[in-house]
């Protein structure tokens, strides 16, 4: 049925039962996965407008984001799947992923979900929940529990990235 399905992932969500129900999605019925992080630089570094953001922090910015791929795509493979990474760059987040899914030619979309309710859905958005609206493709939203975690993060490198 699936072909090419696109894993969209956020570095600050640990993804848990969304990378398993991919990988689980592609050994059934062979299809390709690709996992993408789509870097928003004005929610990434928000305060970009009031200081200097050097090009060490962009680096390792860079560098965090491939090793989050990298444990991902491990995780994946633990559970029988294989899958390409793409890192990009834009906003809104919701349609850059829409046009990456129709740019590598993706016929679903399998993404997680914060399930954030009230003011907290009304202060973040959700991304989810306007690719669900907008999307080409189906979109598979799986709910995630906020207490998973990838199994491979070391402590320093997920401190750095509760917000």
């Amino acid at each position: 049925m699936f072909k090419h399905v696109l894993v969209p992932l956020d570095v600050r969500f640990s993804p848990q039962k969304t990378l398993m129900a991919a990988a689980a999605l592609a050994r059934e019925q062979n299809a390709q996965l690709t996992l993408l992080n789509v870097c928003d630089v004005g929610t990434t570094f928000a305060n970009a407008a009031f200081t200097v953001v050097t090009d060490d922090e962009v680096t390792q910015y860079a560098q965090r984001v491939q090793a989050f791929l990298a444990d991902a795509s491990a995780i994946i493979a633990e559970y029988g799947g294989n899958a390409s990474r793409l890192v990009v760059a834009g906003a809104p987040v919701h349609l850059v992923i829409k046009a990456v899914a129709a740019q590598i030619g993706a016929d679903a979309i399998m993404m997680g979900t914060h399930g954030r309710r009230g003011f907290a859905r009304f202060w973040h958005g959700s991304v989810t929940e306007r690719l669900l609206r907008d999307a080409d493709v189906p979109v598979l939203a799986i709910r995630e529990s906020p207490t998973m975690s990838l199994p491979r993060i070391s402590p320093q490198w997920s401190a750095q990235w509760q917000w």
